[in-house]
């Protein structure tokens, strides 16, 4: 059963960074642990952070508190350039964004989140 979202509710916007610049000449293969994956870093943390760069992210941000939107960070993960991600760490961390997207979404239904 799902619960109807209040009048004049906001939207909770679930953002996620999965940030690399390939360099298709590389062999080497950028893997999981070059994201810094699983970081100490807590999402919301990294989130606060960003608000302070020039980035995508940043952008984001700007545009959720100009518009009075409330942000649900996932997942925020970067890497150096190096070669093409591997298979097995973009599996990880979209698989991780969907895990908490989903993880969420499950816990608002049943009128906890």
């Amino acid at each position: 059963m799902s619960r109807a979202v209040p009048q004049g509710a906001l939207p909770r916007i679930a953002v996620a960074e999965i940030s690399h610049e390939s360099n298709s000449f590389s062999s080497t293969r950028t893997i999981l642990a070059d994201f810094g994956w699983p970081t100490s870093i807590a999402p919301a943390d990294a989130l606060r952070h960003a608000a302070h760069e020039y980035t995508t992210l940043s952008g984001y941000v700007e545009g959720a508190r100009e518009f009075g939107l409330e942000l649900y960070p996932t997942v925020i993960a970067t890497a150096t350039p190096k070669g093409p991600v591997a298979d097995e760490a973009f599996e990880a961390l979209a698989g991780e964004v969907v895990r908490i997207v989903s993880a969420s979404v499950r816990n608002w239904s049943a009128g906890s989140g």
